[in-house]
């Protein structure tokens, strides 16, 4: 009784060492392809923050650069000396760039404006001036409320992603941090298997070895 005991003790333990030991050659794949997710996932992230702060800072500066324009034609009712006037014309100048590059603007409004700013000589009391100024004043006014609204749906865009990504490497970094855990268990159980069933082989030899005594002994 006592071989046939650890005859099929060593078998289940052995059937169970193997199933141990393919387990941990399918965690450890896994924990490749988690690592790769980890680092494919932080690297997008990095990339999309850089992205984001870019475009971030872009419709900052403009939106700047616009309501300083504003506040300047309004001041001054649409007259300024030409050194003032040249940084106006760049503020409103980068503006337009980037609401050409955002398709915030419409042609003819675009085209207004480009005719304000090519004017080379203008005369701040003539009529016809301040009428095209305040329509100036109006067609960037209507552009600030665009860009702020694209930098809120920016804002709101990129916190969803943000918020996403880092959940990602939250949960991937917990699934390895499980999965290594599993993996050194494993391990141990496989060492532990290892020594019972050299154990368990040599309590077999001995068994057999005292039957084949008992036996020879029936005999003599």
């Amino acid at each position: 009784d006592n071989i046939e005991g650890l005859s099929a003790d060593i078998q289940q333990d052995t059937a169970e060492k193997e199933a141990k030991i393919n387990e941990i050659g399918e965690r450890k794949k896994k924990q490749e392809e988690l690592a790769k997710t980890l680092a494919e996932t932080e690297a997008r992230l990095a990339k999309e923050q850089a992205e984001y702060d870019a475009k971030s800072a872009d419709l900052d500066k403009a939106i700047s650069s616009l309501e300083s324009a504003i506040d300047a034609m309004v001041a001054t009712g649409g007259t300024h000396p030409s050194a003032t006037l040249l940084a106006l014309k760049a503020n409103i100048q980068h503006s337009l760039e980037m609401a050409q590059v955002m398709n915030l603007i419409q042609t003819p409004k675009q085209k207004s404006v480009v005719a304000f700013l090519q004017q080379s000589k203008v005369d701040p009391d003539d009529p016809d001036y301040k009428y095209h100024s305040q329509g100036i004043v109006d067609v960037l006014g209507d552009l600030l409320k665009d860009f702020n609204n694209e930098k809120a749906e920016v804002d709101a865009e990129w916190t969803k992603t943000k918020a996403a990504e880092e959940q990602l490497i939250a949960d991937t970094t917990s699934d390895m941090t499980t999965n290594e855990a599993a993996i050194n268990q494993l391990e141990t159980d496989v060492e532990n298997l290892i020594v019972k069933i050299a154990a368990d082989r040599n309590s077999l030899v001995d068994a057999e070895s005292m039957l084949k005594d008992d036996e020879q002994y029936m005999k003599d």
